[in-house]
């Protein structure tokens, strides 16, 4: 697979989970958000269970969320970070990527081969698995019939009418290679954000950047890199939001409750949807509409 279409997959594979502004009116109501989030998490479309990367912006009253805070995050990567290995550390991290891109490359293609191997859904007996030993030369996969305890490299008949039918999809081993490649994307962009903060102290130190420019490109590059980010209504309109990306959603809890004129700026934040929790107001909810909507052009 060639470098751009790689990176594209990759890309595309980090869509899948967009970047959410969640704001509401009060510190107490965000914490108890992320309290939750953190209890509960959330369910994919696999079904599986995973806590999304989350920051909070903003001073909280539980202390249960400060070690999402923006600014303990912040103050880990300077303390962690010795300035003295940054070159050192910024090889390392390319390296890795490049290992863990190359494993992706290979699950996707066991993933393609086993699609391949069948233009027709199989029956409830059989199976089909990647050859392991010839893979890398031949890209071949073969099939398991586990009534009669054999295997064979020729493609089963399609099912009789009214048999169970199970798409390539369904196969034990494909679903067990695309839970490693879930998995392999997403360390693959935890080293990528580690990579970056490297660079960007790098960078800085290079350029005798001051501390606090250091500390906002800090700030900008952890805000545009977590899968979501919460803060009031009021803080939403704070400095450190200037230079990030757009948001794809913003969400507004107790959006009955809040002040209509705070909410343009979590608003201006936003470049897709939005979605409002708690209206009760019809009026809010047209305020909305017409604020946010030339946004998604």
């Amino acid at each position: 697979m060639k470098t751009g279409s790689r990176q594209g997959a990759l890309d595309a594979a980090r869509r899948a989970k967009p970047r959410l502004l969640v704001c509401a009116p009060s510190n107490a109501a965000v914490d108890n958000i992320i309290l939750k989030i953190m209890e509960d998490g959330f369910i994919d479309g696999s079904g599986q269970r995973y806590n999304p990367s989350m920051i909070r912006v903003g001073i909280g009253q539980s202390a249960a969320v400060s070690s999402i805070s923006l600014e303990t995050k912040i103050n880990q990567i300077l303390a962690e970070v010795d300035v003295a290995q940054v070159e050192s550390a910024i090889m390392g991290y390319k390296m890795e990527l490049q290992r863990i891109s190359k494993d992706i490359t290979a699950l996707r293609r066991r993933c393609h081969a086993i699609i391949e191997a069948s233009l027709w859904p199989l029956g409830k007996d059989w199976e089909i698995r990647v050859d392991e030993e010839t893979f890398e030369e031949t890209g071949r996969c073969f099939f398991v019939n586990h009534k009669e305890q054999s295997t064979t490299y020729e493609c089963p008949p399609p099912p009789e009418p009214g048999e169970l039918q199970f798409p390539a999809r369904a196969m034990p081993e494909y679903r067990a290679f695309m839970q490693r490649i879930v998995k392999s994307v997403e360390s693959y962009f935890s080293i990528k954000s580690s990579l970056e903060q490297n660079v960007i102290m790098k960078g800085s130190v290079e350029a005798g950047a001051n501390h606090f420019a250091l500390r906002q490109s800090l700030e900008n590059h952890v805000l545009n890199s977590v899968h979501m980010v919460m803060t009031t209504l009021g803080t939403a309109g704070n400095r450190v939001f200037e230079g990030t990306d757009r948001f794809e959603v913003v969400v507004v809890d107790e959006a009955a409750q809040s002040v209509e004129p705070a909410t343009l700026s979590a608003l201006q934040l936003g470049s897709r949807h939005c979605v409002l929790v708690g209206t009760e107001n019809f009026g809010l909810m047209s305020m909305f509409s017409c604020c946010f909507a030339p946004l998604s052009h």
